[in-house]
């Protein structure tokens, strides 16, 4: 074969090549497709690093040559505040436990926090100089910062105080914490090299000599033990064994990264690069394929993966042509390759159907499998190499069975939970024999709150003719300070302010009023003896309007950035049970038929799935908004399905069963993660994210269980006999409706 037809051959599939890289951007299954652009304002210059509050969907970016943080309402798609007067801030993170804003700032070396609901001012530390990276390890409850010639400070969130500092031989970049290992790795450009800790001492392990030159972001795919490094010197994608540091891969990669993030269950890898584009490679078969080349904006090297939203966001800076922006892209469906594997085993993982062609309802069992999950070869396939098979009448008992140590708990972690509980009360009581917990040091941090502290009584509020009547849902709305309660038993609503700590308001006519949500000033309440929805204004407390319903509307949701309210409807003798979104402006109207006793309902954090939880047959209901279609059944190993919540950050529903359990399940892959015993039948459910705990209201005894799902410890205390709701004003308050108190007994959280 002649030179020249070598030389064409090539040119030609570099063509080839850069058609499809084309191709593929411009498909509906890209693997990033860009869904919004949001504006910054008049921010200028280089941005940096984002953060996220997954309880409001606020997004935080650091506008560093701006000294300012910008704050973006998702739900909004647009900028809601800006946080001024910061010496170039580099670093964000959202710390649940304090449900505050950090801020690292490389102009004076401090880092500074502000309060989440209103970004005022909360605390300051001065670390000296060049404060940048801050990670957070949510099971030990510690903040780390990067900064000045060499170390990660260690900073406790609850006592809001420097407790360690961790020295280094050069500044930290990006660095991460892996929990599966008890490891950091740390990224050392100036010393040209990675650093392993040791978590739970703070020690160094080892260090890994590097040969290229500026190893600025890190990400971990922990399933398989990997640490994954994009260098800028030459740009290369290179990818570590966490065990030894030995090099597993290396590809060429986009040139300037400054993130890079792992998408666990997609197999891919994101990196956004100075250079305007973001990379995106497959690490199916330990390939580390690149599969796309996405153009963007040249500086444009800051990103966020957010996996509970399935999107990725990318700071953009300011051009002749264009403001300063947060691009928004929806992450696409799973790759050619795995999307064959994939699509009967996990239908939340493809791009849903059109509007034109819905999908039938579908019905899977939600299998048990211990966190990460294993990769599944048929539908309704088992983990620990079960065989595989349809669902049939015997699924729960073959599930559990095959469960083992992943799922349910065994009788002897029922009987470490209540061991767990006395010891909590030993604590709470000053019988401990243990150390002293006051000592600060970084073990001690680091195993002190393994343990669930159980709720504190703070006070009862006391609600007028509440002496043997009978409450239900309440909830708390942000925007007016103000706690909604339904009073099923004297039809009406009672009205808390929450900031005062006193009732201010009783209103008349919500006939056994049930269900209560409320959201950005909107209040909705189920009238479960009118068959009709009522729509409240928080501030003027007036009626704005009454819709008609299914019989005994009783699970409510509101979607208030979408005017959509939400009704789960029992129905009577000659009504089924119903499911019904309304527009609130009285344009729209889906309905659809239940297959059981609706009980509660959340959404997830996009807005567009809806989960209820179903009696009987016991089960999670799934379907897409405002439609109600691409239904889906989701079973569950235990009867009764009662209360509900969701953590959206992680993806994760919380369903208390009348059997008396607590079942964890993943709305990503739809699978029951874990189950935990409770001490009864259950009602009202809360997952607070400022804490990471679980509150689970038993009307009789009268008590809240906590759980702490990332442990499984539990806690109990005694609130009333029939006190069976509650309402969680986040972050560190919980309202139990006790017809015994004859009001509210209000509990500490955290």
């Amino acid at each position: 074969m002649s030179k020249h037809v070598l030389i064409i051959g090539a040119m030609l599939a570099a063509v080839i090549a850069s058609t499809a890289d084309a191709s593929a951007q411009s498909s509906d299954t890209a693997p990033l497709q860009l869904e919004a652009k949001i504006p910054l304002g008049d921010v200028v210059g280089r941005l940096d690093h984002f953060a996220l509050d997954p309880h409001r969907h606020h997004l935080f970016i650091a506008e560093l040559e701006n000294n300012s943080v910008g704050v973006i309402d998702l739900n909004g798609r647009k900028t809601i505040h800006t946080i001024r007067g910061l010496p170039e801030p580099q670093g964000l993170a959202y710390v649940a436990s304090g449900d505050a804003l950090y801020v690292a700032n490389a102009g004076d070396g401090s880092v500074r926090l502000f309060r989440a609901g209103s970004f005022s001012p909360a605390g300051k530390f001065d670390l000296g100089a060049d404060a940048d990276n801050i990670r957070i390890d949510a099971e030990k409850n510690l903040v780390l910062v990067g900064y000045g010639t060499g170390a990660l400070a260690v900073i406790d969130p609850v006592t809001r105080q420097k407790t360690a500092d961790i020295p280094l031989d050069a500044h930290p970049e990006s660095f991460q914490i892996s929990t599966s290992t008890d490891q950091i790795f740390v990224n050392l450009p100036k010393a040209r090299s990675i650093a392993v800790l040791d978590l739970m001492t703070g020690q160094r392990r080892t260090s890994w000599r590097m040969v290229h030159e500026a190893n600025f972001p890190m990400a971990l795919d922990e399933d398989n033990q990997r640490v994954i490094v994009v260098f800028r010197k030459p740009a290369k994608l290179s990818v570590f064994a966490q065990e030894n540091g030995k090099l597993v891969a290396e590809r060429d990669a986009c040139g300037d990264a400054d993130d890079v993030f792992f998408d666990a269950k997609r197999q891919r890898i994101y990196i956004s690069c100075g250079a305007g584009v973001i990379d995106v490679f497959s690490t199916e078969a330990n390939a580390y394929q690149r599969v796309a080349r996405i153009t963007t904006v040249a500086g444009a090297r800051t990103s966020l993966f957010l996996p509970g939203m399935d999107r990725l966001v990318l700071g953009v800076r300011a051009t002749d042509k264009e403001p300063a922006a947060v691009w928004i892209y929806r992450v696409g469906t799973l790759s050619r390759a795995s999307a064959v594997g994939e699509e009967r085993n996990d239908r939340s993982h493809v791009q849903a159907p059109s509007h034109e062609h819905p999908a039938p309802a579908s019905s899977h069992f939600l299998e048990v499998q211990s966190e990460p999950p294993a990769r599944r070869t048929g539908q309704h396939s088992f983990s620990n190499n079960f065989p595989t098979f349809p669902c049939g009448s015997f699924c729960p008992e073959l599930t559990l069975a095959a469960r083992g140590n992943a799922g349910s708990p065994s009788d002897g972690s029922t009987v470490q939970a209540l061991r767990n509980t006395r010891r909590v009360e030993e604590i709470a009581h000053g019988r401990s024999t243990q150390s002293n917990w006051s000592r600060r040091s970084w073990r001690t941090l680091a195993t002190a709150r393994e343990v669930v502290m159980p709720l504190k009584i703070l006070g009862v509020i006391e609600i007028p003719a509440s002496a043997g009547s009978s409450f239900d849902h309440g909830a708390f709305d942000a925007r007016s300070r103000r706690v909604f309660v339904a009073h099923t038993g004297r039809n009406s609503v009672e009205v808390i302010d929450h900031d005062a700590g006193r009732h201010s308001a009783t209103l008349p006519g919500f006939p056994e009023a049930a269900g209560v949500v409320a959201d950005d000033g909107q209040v909705l309440v189920t009238n479960r003896g009118a068959a009709s929805l009522a729509w409240l204004d928080a501030h003027s407390l007036q009626t704005r309007a009454t819709f008609k319903t299914g019989p005994r509307p009783n699970g409510v949701a509101v979607v208030a950035q979408r005017g959509l309210a939400i009704a789960a409807c029992i129905g009577d003798e000659t009504h089924t049970a119903t499911l019904h979104v309304l527009g609130l402006d009285g344009s729209r109207r889906h309905s659809i038929d239940l297959p059981g006793r609706p009980r509660w309902c959340v959404t997830d954090a996009t807005t567009e799935r809806l989960f209820l939880a179903i009696r009987e047959p016991s089960m999670v209901l799934v379907a897409r908004l405002p439609e109600l279609d691409n239904v889906q059944h989701w079973k569950l190993p235990s009867a009764g399905a009662h209360g509900l919540d969701i953590d959206h950050q992680r993806g994760r529903l919380y369903l208390a069963c009348d059997d008396g359990a607590l079942i964890e399940v993943d709305i990503g892959a739809g699978m029951v993660r874990n189950k935990w015993p409770i001490a009864g039948v259950p009602d009202a459910t809360f997952y607070n994210p400022a804490t990471g705990l679980v509150h689970v209201a038993i009307g009789e005894p009268g008590l809240v269980q906590t759980i702490d799902p990332r442990t499984g410890d539990s806690a109990q205390v005694m609130t009333g006999s029939g006190a069976h709701t509650t309402a969680l004003v986040a972050p560190d308050r919980l309202y139990v409706f006790s017809p015994v108190h004859r009001g509210i007994l209000v509990l500490a959280d955290g």
